[in-house]
């Protein structure tokens, strides 16, 4: 007798959310329940953690959508195996603990959404439990500053940063070799050191209100081709494309922080240009050096 099987039968479609006051789901609890649409793990986050059995939710081919908002202790193996119709994944809490393959053949998992407050998110779990190849990454705002020990990308991922955030945090995207493609929020302020470098980004588009990019934030971004920098931006550090060369670099008219001059882009100071970044390849083989430079 499997409470759930018997609940999907009885009463067709419907939603499960697992309340507060219950720490654990046994083994094969809901196994092959195709009534259950939706699972929701409490409320609020201050609940202790819930202890899900292996299978617990095996064969569910209904569900489309899980939301985490307490901790989970996924103490057993394949515990969502076989959810087909499983599409989307919202975290509210701190990522939870996983292990055997707990998303094992769910085909269609595309959309992993994370609150930034709780961002700590080792993405190379979910490459080990889903075969999914591309992920859609959104990332939403309840605090205004991403702020982790980074995360690995080894699958292909489509990052949304939601409005609301502020700051992204030195090395939070670094290494992410599996970033394909990004979307920054118009909120979006400051980029810290090394934050994107050495990913495989072919371009990136900063949002107007963007302000500070610190140094070696793309470094070493051997695929990075083009780059828009906005109006608003008032400081970018000289290291900023360590490593890069960097098809094109274009600018808004309105910015007077920064101009291109002959396919390089300098820094404007007080009236003193400083050399950043070469803004463009396709430069003359023979290149002189402007005699108002003072200093290589």
């Amino acid at each position: 007798y499997w409470r759930g099987l018997l609940l999907g039968w009885q009463f067709g479609p419907y939603e499960l959310v697992v309340p507060g006051d219950v720490d654990e789901i046994p083994d094969c609890e809901y196994q092959n329940d195709i009534g259950l649409t939706k699972v929701t793990f409490g409320e609020e986050d201050h609940w202790p953690p819930v202890r899900v059995g292996s299978r617990a939710f095996a064969g569910c081919s209904n569900i489309s959508e899980i939301v985490i908002n307490r901790d989970l202790a996924m103490s057993g193996d394949e515990v969502f195996l076989g959810c087909d119709a499983l599409t989307k994944i919202v975290y509210g809490v701190n990522y939870p603990s996983v292990r055997g393959y707990a998303f094992r053949e769910c085909k269609n998992l595309s959309d992993i959404y994370v609150k930034a407050s709780s961002f700590y998110f080792p993405m190379s779990d979910i490459a080990a439990i889903t075969s999914r190849r591309f992920i859609n990454l959104t990332i939403v705002g309840d605090s205004k500053k991403i702020l982790s020990t980074g995360i690995t990308l080894p699958f292909s991922v489509k990052l949304i940063l939601g409005e609301g955030i502020e700051e992204i945090a030195s090395f939070q995207f670094s290494s992410c070799q599996g970033l394909k493609e990004i979307t920054l929020p118009s909120t979006l302020r400051t980029i810290g050191k090394y934050a994107f470098a050495y990913h495989s980004l072919a371009s990136i588009n900063l949002p107007e209100g963007l302000m500070t990019i610190d140094d070696d934030a793309f470094g070493s971004c051997a695929r990075l081709e083009s780059v828009t920098i906005p109006s608003t931006l008032s400081r970018l550090g000289f290291t900023v494309f360590r490593g890069v060369e960097v098809e094109k670099i274009s600018i808004a008219p309105s910015n007077h922080c920064y101009q291109i001059e002959d396919g390089v882009l300098y820094g404007l100071n007080d009236g003193v240009k400083r050399r950043i970044v070469l803004a463009s390849r396709n430069l003359p083989s023979d290149y002189e050096i402007p005699a108002t430079i003072q200093t290589i």
